[in-house]
Formats: structure tokens, C-alpha cells, sequence
């Protein structure tokens, strides 16, 4: 170890601490008063025993190292270091003087040096990290933690862990009445969640934190409620089926969205189920690039399938989603197709150089009043190239084939609902009628809260924008679930199907638009009707006020799993719709939109104008 000028500060103090204990020692002996001769002795070995000390601890390279870093490995050297210095330092003594030395000093001294040397050290390195503690929980947000479970203490142990994270757990809220005024941590449990609007006032906490994944979203209403009435922020954990791993962490922390906020519990579907058929299969998703398509892809990766083949016709959605897929999952074996289901040709040519096995069906119009105004379009995609798709999973043998619908295909009011629900037929009849192993069955969503075009995007960009937020009507209400939830019913469907099916969740109570806009503007830390107004502009034409799951001529079943209900197939005129859809075709190839108006109503008699 080499000398520097900065080892001397330590040096001389080391020093000081050395005598101090030597001295300390013989005062303890002799129980505080040295006789004469032992005062001698100390006298005369002082200067052996500090330098012998002093030595070892150099050439050990405890002068190298930072008081203010230090750990109990530092300890560890410090002892070995007193206890081999000791015993030179007696043995030269001896052999010096011949003179004895007390045993009971020598352990003495060697317990107070390593308490002196080394208390020196951590106290140094206590008053840093109290110091940098203190500098950082200046800008500390405080923050009461609802739910003092085991989520609760995992936040909590990390902030006091992490303070660069910069929270300061001011205290629990917690409903259980046990566990009011005990401890986590040291962090106290001050009240329930109903007394967030006065602790959050009188600890100046300027966030409140849910932290309990299995809350319910009346729950969560409520706290969002007192934290606006607080003028707090609330932030929150990922709910039970978010949490893959089942841990949670500071890093896992996010705003309230409002898929939280949901009027019934998130459905827990049996995806191990799903792993059976897409684990080593090679799966196709149209539509990838899409809000579905895309969650649909990340969930399918998960379960270790032979290859994934993405298909859309958008390029730049599609290459972004590449770039996610590579980075999460690089040992998967993607591709990418960029075409149109509408192109034949093209499918076969896919068909025949992937051999799909499972084939997901996300790709189609779905925006109500655009496919009003574009009734050749929406016949093209979601008509024409379904059966197009349906038919090259036939000839190219795919054992599964899933079809994402809509619950706007259930007795329609508009063309976008209409042209799904003959997807369904089509897919009916090719299950009825097909000579081929494919089995086919459909999905039927609600609204699917967040993904492309739905209102909660449009809500937001208008609260954005300063509002109006616009609703079409008071009283209009619809069926929302997560874009989770909604690939996780896809790939259950592909589990449970056995041909012909349309499934469904138990969506549990509609919720009302209004209401979901309204709480859109709090989450955006905003009042309803006061710092953004909402209008009712009326109904669209192929809007309805309700939507049903389930139409006036169907008839439905429970199946196995809990919540997901089957829509059965009630029949039809298989013949006969053939030959109406060929009309159909025809018509749109001719760009005949009356026609094509007419015969959509001819193919779904429950198609009802509204508007």
C-alpha cells in the first residue's frame, strides 16, 4: 500500500482513538484508579502498542478506504487487524522488557479499539447518508399509503429504502379496524380511507397511493372523490391481473386510469388454458397492429408459440409494434406482412409460405360513422375479406380460426354492426358447411376502453383541448371492458371452441357515458361542468342509447368458465345465404350503395335504421 498525504488526517486520528483506549482499558481494570507501577507500564508500552496498531492498519489498506462508505467488511478487517496488532504488540513488549502485561487489559483494549476505530467510521457514514436522507426528502413528495397489507409495507420499505425515489410516506390509511395506530416500518396507520380529505390537510401530503391490487373500482371511485376533494393526487398499483409475477414495487406506482374506474371487477380468465394450443404453434393475427391485434400479439408471445406472424396493412403501426415485439421478446420468431385481407391472392401466398395453425381475426372497419359513410368500404373489409380469410384458413389447413366481432353485430342499427354480424354468419356457415378440420368461432366485445377511436382517446383529446366534451346523449350506455381483458377472452375462446360459437363476457352492468366522461375530467385533476363543460350533440346515425350482448333471436349458455358465456348458433338458411351474400359481393363490386343498403337488410332482418 502506498503512503499519501491524505492517510495522515486518519492517522493522527487513529492515534488519538488508540490512546484513548489503552488508557480506557487500565482505568476499567483497576476500576479507576491506576496503581503506580501499572501506570508505568502504561507509559512505556503506549508508544509500541499505537505504532505496532497503526502499522497493521496501513498495511491492511484500511487508510484506503471512505469513512463515509464504509460497511461491516471494514468491521470485519478492523478485528482481525486489533487482534493480530495485539498480539505483536504483547509478544515485542515481552521480549523488550520481559515485562508481563495484564490479560484483561489487552482484551479490553482490543473490544474499545474496535469500537472506537471502528464507531468512528459508521458515525461518519450515519451523518452522510442523514445528511444526503435530509437534503433529498426536502423535495420529497408526502404521500399517505392506502392499504397497509403486505403491498402497503413493500411500497413503504422501498420509499425508506430509496429516498432518490422521493417519497415520504407520511402515514397509512387502512379500512380494518385492527389495524389502526400500529406501525409499519415505523410509518403509522392515522385513520380509514374516509379521513384522506382531513390527514391529507393537516400532513400537507400532496399524493395519496392505493395500494392494494385487489380494490375494487367503487373503492377506488371513492378515494379518487376524497383525493379530489383534498386537491390531491391519487395514483395506484396495477390491479391482480396486471401483476404477472404477483410482486409489486415502486417502479409498478402509476395514475389512476380509467380502466380503474370500471363499474364491475375485471374478469380472471384461465389463460394457462390457452398455452395448450399456442405454445409451439405457428399463429397468424390480422388487424396486429391494431389496439387488439397488438395486445393479442403480447400475450401470444408469452406463451412460447413456433412463430408469430403479424399482418396489417398499416406500416408505421406495424413497424413500431415490430420494434416492442423484438426488444420484449427476441427469442420469438416474428414476422411481418404488410397486405390487405382483401387481397386473395396474397393470403394464399401467406398461407402457404407460414402454415399457420391458429389464425386471429382482429382486422377490421370499426368506426361507426365513417362505415355509414362508407358503406363500400366496410362490405370490402369486413365482409368480403373475412371470407376471404375464413376460406384460405380452410384450404390451407389451420386447425383454429377466432374472429373478433362486436356487440354492435347484435340486432344492428348501423352498417359497421351489420357487416360484422355477417362475418359471424360467414363463419357459421363455413363451420356448418366446410369439409375441411378448421374449427371456427367468433368473440363479441363491448367497448373496449382505450383502444383506438373508442370515446375514452377522443374524451381525453377534448379535455385536452380545453372541452367541450362532447356526448351524444344523457342516457346513452355501454358495455366497457380492458384492452387485457379483451385479448385475454380471445385467446380463452380459442381454447374453449369446438365450432360455431360466438362467446361473450358477463359484462356485468352497462355503464353510463356521461358518467365515464365525467370522471375522465377529475382524473385530469378537473372539475365536471365547471372547469370543462359537457354537451349532448344527439344520436348519430347508427347509434343506439343501449347495446345488447345478445340478440332478440339468440339464445346463450354458460360454458366452464366463469363469466364467459356462448352465444349458440340458431341457424339459418345456409343455401340461401350464399346467394345473398354473392348479391352482395356483386353490388359492392358495382358500387351500387343502395343496393347494397337494401341487401344488408335482406341478409340481417333485425338491422334496424334508428336514425
Amino acid at each position: 500500500m502506498k503512503f499519501r498525504l491524505n492517510h495522515l488526517p486518519q492517522i493522527f486520528f487513529d492515534a488519538l482513538l488508540l490512546v484513548i483506549a489503552l488508557y480506557a482499558s487500565f482505568l476499567l481494570r483497576f476500576e479507576g484508579s491506576i496503581p503506580a507501577g501499572d501506570l508505568d507500564l502504561f507509559r512505556a508500552s503506549l508508544l509500541v502498542i499505537v505504532l505496532i496498531k497503526l502499522v497493521v492498519f496501513f498495511i491492511s489498506g484500511l487508510y484506503d478506504r471512505m469513512w463515509r462508505y464504509v460497511s461491516t467488511r471494514e468491521l470485519r478487517v478492523l478485528s482481525l487487524d486489533v487482534i493480530i496488532s495485539s498480539a505483536i504488540a504483547v509478544i515485542t513488549l515481552y521480549y523488550v522488557s520481559q515485562t508481563g502485561f495484564p490479560r484483561s487489559v489487552i482484551i479490553i483494549d482490543a473490544l474499545l479499539t474496535v469500537f472506537l476505530v471502528g464507531g468512528a467510521r459508521f458515525t461518519v457514514r450515519y451523518l452522510y447518508e442523514l445528511q444526503k436522507h435530509r437534503s433529498v426528502m426536502a423535495e420529497s413528495v408526502p404521500a399517505l399509503i392506502f392499504g397497509a397489507g403486505d403491498s402497503g409495507e413493500v411500497i413503504v420499505r422501498e420509499m425508506l429504502k430509496h429516498p432518490e425515489v422521493k417519497y415520504d410516506p407520511v402515514g397509512f390509511v387502512d379500512d380494518d379496524p385492527a389495524k389502526q395506530g400500529r406501525r409499519i416500518h415505523g410509518v403509522q396507520v392515522l385513520g380509514t380511507h374516509k379521513d384522506i380529505v382531513r390527514l391529507a390537510a393537516k400532513n400537507e401530503v400532496e399524493e395519496v397511493i392505493i395500494a392494494i391490487p385487489s380494490a375494487p373500482s367503487s373503492v377506488i371511485r371513492d378515494t379518487v372523490a376524497l383525493c379530489e376533494a383534498a386537491g390531491v393526487n391519487c395514483k395506484t398499483l396495477p390491479g391482480v391481473f396486471e401483476l404477472i409475477d404477483g410482486t409489486v414495487g415502486l417502479n409498478q406506482i402509476r395514475a389512476i386510469n380509467v380502466e380503474d374506474l370500471l363499474g364491475r371487477e375485471p374478469v380472471k380468465l384461465d389463460i394457462a388454458e390457452s398455452s395448450a394450443y399456442l405454445s409451439g404453434a405457428v399463429v397468424l393475427v390480422t388487424g396486429g397492429a391494431g389496439s387488439i391485434g397488438s395486445e393479442l400479439c403480447r400475450q401470444i408471445a408469452r406463451f412460447r408459440p413456433k412463430q408469430l406472424i403479424i399482418m396489417d396493412h398499416n406500416e408505421n403501426d406495424t413497424y413500431y409494434l415490430m420494434m416492442e415485439m423484438n426488444q420484449k421478446y427476441p427469442e420469438l420468431d416474428l414476422k411481418i406482412v404488410i397486405g390487405d385481407i382483401k387481397d386473395a391472392a396474397l393470403l394464399d401466398y401467406t398461407f402457404d409460405r407460414f402454415k399457420p395453425d391458429v389464425v386471429f381475426h382482429a382486422a377490421a372497419h370499426k368506426h361507426v360513422p365513417l362505415m355509414q359513410e362508407n358503406i363500400i368500404a366496410a362490405v370490402g373489409n369486413n365482409i368480403t375479406g373475412s371470407k376471404n380469410l375464413m376460406y384460405a384458413a380452410e384450404r390451407h389447413g389451420v386447425k383454429r380460426f377466432v374472429l373478433i366481432s362486436t356487440d354492435k353485430a347484435v340486432d344492428p342499427t348501423g352498417i359497421m354492426g351489420t357487416t360484422k354480424r355477417i362475418a359471424e354468419m360467414i363463419l357459421q356457415s363455413r363451420n356448418k358447411n366446410s369439409k375441411a378440420a378448421t374449427t371456427f368461432m367468433a368473440v363479441r366485445f363491448g367497448n373496449v376502453i382505450g383502444s383506438n377511436g373508442s370515446v375514452a382517446p377522443i374524451f381525453r383529446r377534448q379535455i385536452e383541448a380545453g372541452g367541450p366534451v362532447t356526448v351524444t346523449h344523457k342516457d346513452a350506455t355501454r358495455y366497457f371492458m380492458s384492452v387485457s381483458e379483451a385479448a385475454k377472452l380471445v385467446l380463452q375462446a380459442g381454447a374453449l371452441g369446438r365450432g360455431g360459437e360466438v362467446f361473450l363476457l358477463d359484462m356485468g352492468e352497462p355503464v353510463k357515458i356521461v358518467d365515464l366522461a365525467r370522471n375522465l375530467i377529475r382524473l385530469s385533476g378537473l372539475r365536471p361542468d365547471v372547469d370543462i363543460k359537457i354537451e349532448f350533440t344527439g344520436l348519430r346515425q347508427g347509434d343506439a342509447i343501449t347495446e345488447d350482448l345478445v340478440g332478440s333471436e339468440e339464445t346463450v349458455e354458460k360454458t366452464k368458465q366463469d363469466k364467459v358465456l356462448m352465444v349458440l348458433d340458431g341457424g339459418f338458411d345456409y343455401a340461401a345465404f350464399k346467394g345473398q351474400l354473392d348479391k352482395l359481393e356483386k353490388l359492392a363490386g358495382e358500387h351500387d350503395v343502395a343496393g347494397i343498403d337494401s341487401q344488408l337488410h335482406a341478409i340481417v332482418p333485425t338491422f334496424k335504421k334508428i336514425t
